[in-house]
């Protein structure tokens, strides 16, 4: 069976789009935006969003944004404990530094989280104003 190269470019065409709207539906419907640390201040001032420290517990004792919780990435448990949270709430997140808190982000809106918002590190928000808590 030959296709030729008009069948084998068709053929790749068709697997991409397949593949490209794949990722598309089987994605959860949620989104994380990023945001810088003075703005998560206000967002965290407006009270409208749940604040999530995704450090360990040993980190979030010693320090933590207030009125945060403290919802472990790096935990086995941290797919349970997100199971449990409220899917339509607003969250928003910080780790130790940008880069852990993004996969945690992006991870909390495949396990079903409608709206993440992703401020980064917990080192930035505090020289932003952020109100601490020990």
């Amino acid at each position: 069976m030959s296709f030729g190269l008009r069948g084998v470019l068709t053929l790749v065409t068709v697997l991409v789009m397949f593949v490209v709207t794949s990722c598309d539906t089987s994605e959860a419907e949620g989104t994380v935006v990023s945001v810088s640390p003075a703005e998560a201040v206000t967002l965290i001032a407006e009270g409208e969003a749940v604040v999530v420290d995704l450090r360990s517990p040993r980190a979030f004792a010693a320090a933590h944004v207030a009125g945060a919780v403290n919802v472990d990435a790096s935990a086995a448990d941290f797919e349970e404990r997100v199971a449990r949270l409220d899917e339509g709430a607003t969250y928003l997140v910080y780790a130790r530094t940008a880069e852990l808190s993004a996969p945690a982000a992006d991870k909390m809106v495949r396990l079903g989280i409608e709206r993440v918002v992703d401020a980064g590190g917990f080192g930035l928000l505090a020289i932003a104003g952020a109100e601490l808590e020990r």
